[in-house]
């Protein structure tokens, strides 16, 4: 089990850090349950966590080399995809800023609302970029295993390829991008870069998790705030309905709601204390509706919801019902919570697939580097297992972009093929 364990340490660290890092914000975040966590939910994501490790440790895949690989150099492959993903974004961005009316110098909530309101202008093809757009870290990941200097072209083009998600999130303010390309990043330098660890990394290290934290507040406050309503932000921000369920204590409440109190230092205390929140409260929504009355078994619906919105798009089938039955609504159960939606007790086989899978591809990255970055992706998702249901919706677009890409490539190699034995 030892050897095991370091053979395939990203998987399982990724799974120790997920649980690690909940305990330890729950250990020190000044907040209050309003219901015990019951044992059903206790159970029910302590046999999913233990049905992902035994699919990933009850199989191993016999990986046939592909002699046809290498006939593509590595960078030529980095700046194939660069290609591919950059006519992606502006495939984007049209659809944002032209067909759904987007704009810097709109209100973000009004930005958010065009959003969903003119998605029906979004055609199949503009949707099909949105998808192959979601695997954006792909060429860093790529020239960062490959050791090609960020210094250099190449590998200062792959790291601009990092920022092209923050735009769409300055736009809709959303956190998520932000979150991302920073766990990208830091997992790419664990893995890749056996760097020393000094006091340079360090600071390198707490100052990019400041930056992230900052701009994750700044986008949350510029969302939230309406006018009038400016001043009275962290009041605002305590009575959203996440804290019904998890609030802060009320000497935290009293020392936001006061004006006595430095505003950065204000700032940064509720910084920290939303984020732990945002960590933590997901497992307390989870263990809050885990035996609600009348919730619907939604077979997938749910957390996968972007492929019957797909299929509607197509308008091949009849209208695909996609809703969210959550009886707490948008807020997130953790990556449990809305797989019990989707299947109920059913979802420990689904994780146990999903651990067979991350098997899968963790073998074949040793193969061949271009899976490296979707099992970066996974790792991503065992991490935030406890927090959010990371494969809900967009989640699922770098699995499906990575598909995509694969059958390019394919294509591609077997044109190279084709001209080498014409000429």
């Amino acid at each position: 089990m030892i050897k095991l364990f370091l053979r395939y340490s990203a998987f399982f660290y990724s799974i120790i850090i997920g649980l690690l890092g909940w305990c330890l914000i729950y250990a020190f975040l000044p907040v209050e349950s309003i219901e015990p966590i019951k044992l059903k939910t206790i159970s029910f994501i302590g046999l999913n966590y233990l049905a992902l490790i035994i699919g990933f440790i009850s199989f191993s895949f016999k990986i046939k080399n592909d002699v046809n690989h290498d006939k593509l150099s590595f960078v030529r492959l980095i700046k194939i995809t660069m290609i591919i993903i950059g006519i992606s974004y502006v495939l984007r961005w049209i659809d944002l800023f032209y067909l759904r009316d987007l704009s810097f110098f709109n209100n973000l909530k009004y930005n958010r609302v065009l959003n969903n309101l003119n998605f029906k202008k979004s055609n199949f093809v503009f949707i099909l970029a949105s998808i192959i757009k979601s695997i954006y870290f792909l060429p860093f990941v790529l020239a960062f295993v490959l050791k090609i200097k960020l210094k250099s072209k190449l590998g200062l083009i792959s790291c601009l390829f990092l920022v092209l998600p923050l735009i769409e999130a300055a736009l809709l303010a959303t956190r998520k991008p932000l979150l991302e390309v920073a766990i990208i990043v830091v997992i790419c330098f664990l893995l890749f870069r056996k760097s020393p660890i000094n006091k340079k990394s360090i600071t390198v290290f707490l100052s990019g998790i400041l930056i992230v934290l900052t701009l994750s507040t700044v986008f949350l406050f510029s969302r939230e705030t309406k006018g009038e309503e400016s001043k009275d932000i962290y009041e605002h921000l305590l009575t959203a309905n996440y804290n019904e369920i998890l609030k802060p204590k009320s000497q935290v409440v009293a020392y936001f709601e006061s004006e006595n109190h430095n505003d950065l230092l204000k700032f940064y205390s509720f910084t920290i204390m939303h984020t732990g929140q945002y960590f933590i409260h997901g497992v307390y929504e989870f263990n809050h509706i885990i035996e609600a009355d009348s919730l619907p078994i939604t077979n997938g619906a749910n957390t996968f919801f972007i492929v019957p919105k797909l299929l509607n798009k197509t308008k091949l089938f009849n209208k695909i019902d996609y809703s969210n039955p959550s009886p707490r609504g948008s807020v997130y159960l953790t990556a449990f919570g809305g797989l019990f939606i989707d299947f109920r007790w059913l979802t420990i086989i689904v994780m146990f697939f999903m651990g067979v899978i991350q098997k899968y591809v963790y073998q074949k990255s040793k193969q061949s580097i271009i899976y490296i970055p979707i099992l970066i992706y996974f790792l991503i998702i065992n991490v935030f297992l406890l927090i959010l249901n990371y494969m809900r919706g967009a989640g699922t677009y770098p699995f499906i972009g990575f598909v995509i890409l694969l059958i390019i490539l394919k294509l591609v190699r077997k044109i190279i093929h084709e001209k080498s034995i014409s000429s």
